[in-house]
């Protein structure tokens, strides 16, 4: 069990400061080569699509699709971003093989899960909250599963408090995925909290619906090309290092023929695809040299939060 005191608790939340680049350097000559880890995921939005219960069972919609592409073919991969969806199938299907597939499916990193139990905003609650969530996602994960996540991905938050790399840090979660408002200039960045803690960030900024455009059916396969190759050459213009790709959005369904569209581009030349989890780009980019450093809060985006 993960305790945290209840005074620097209230300080993650009460002590904001400007985000502050420390180094701006690129982490290595740029490439024009490219390991693109492709990441089926869906953003587990609450109460975006419905009430509480009608996205619980749309999680249980995906989470069943996604236990049957991987059934059928040992390339799919699927990100599961929060585990209360997971624990909502886990309860609603109790004794099935959908189950037994699913705990399977997961030990083998197929299909990877969370290490927090909820998306929650940064800035509005107080960081008991922010610590709870994330010692109920690891202590879920592990009774349940058996596995330790390693990966916070951050889907669609506006904002993000200063301490939170110290709350990941003493919750053993090293990396994390922003997907909306990180660094402009920055890919790969290590985020410094207050008290020296660090984290490792894959920083989307192209967006946390990005790889869809490969499966889309209103473009040719020879303009979904020309856009991995634009998209490919602005993220090389900073970065050198392995590239993380989203594919997926708001309760979004994986499509039945997902992989053999994604295989479809990875041919040989400079730009490799490769269906993977986030775990699985990690264990790449964290052997990236010369990671620029970054501290401080970014505040929320949108106005109405608060209100």
């Amino acid at each position: 069990m993960i305790r945290y005191g209840r005074l620097w608790l209230l300080t993650c939340v009460l002590a904001p400061v400007a985000l502050n680049a420390q180094d701006a350097t690129p982490s290595a000559n740029p490439s024009p080569d490219a390991q693109v880890y492709f990441i089926p995921f869906s953003h587990l939005d609450f109460f975006w699509g419905g009430t509480r219960e009608e996205c619980l069972a749309r999680g249980n919609q995906i989470i069943a699709k996604a236990i049957q592409l991987a059934n059928r073919s040992p390339k799919f991969r699927f990100l599961l971003e929060d585990d209360v969806f997971v624990a909502n199938y886990m309860d609603s299907h109790p004794g099935s093989q959908e189950v037994t597939d699913l705990k399977r499916l997961v030990k083998e990193g197929r299909i990877e899960i969370a290490p927090k139990w909820v998306g929650i905003f940064q800035g509005l609650p107080d960081g008991e909250v922010h610590a709870r969530n994330m010692a109920i996602g690891k202590r879920y994960a592990h009774d349940v599963f058996g596995v330790d996540p390693q990966v916070a991905h951050l889907g669609d938050l506006p904002g993000y408090a200063l301490q939170l790399p110290q709350i990941l840090q003493q919750s053993r979660v090293p990396y994390a995925v922003m997907t909306r408002m990180g660094p402009t200039d920055k890919s790969l960045f290590l985020w410094r909290a207050p008290d020296g803690s660090k984290t490792l960030v894959w920083n989307a900024l192209k967006g946390y619906g990005w790889g869809t455009f490969l499966t889309s059916k209103t473009t040719s396969d020879e303009q979904k090309q020309e856009r991995l190759r634009k998209d490919v050459a602005d993220l090389r213009a900073n970065y050198a290092g392995p590239i993380f790709m989203n594919w997926g959005s708001d309760l979004f369904t994986p499509a039945d023929d997902l992989v053999a569209q994604v295989e479809k581009f990875d041919r040989p030349g400079p730009t490799r695809l490769v269906i993977a989890t986030p775990t699985d780009f990690f264990r790449e980019a964290r052997k990236v040299p010369g990671v620029p450093e970054t501290s401080g809060e970014i505040p929320d985006s949108w106005p109405n939060i608060v209100s």
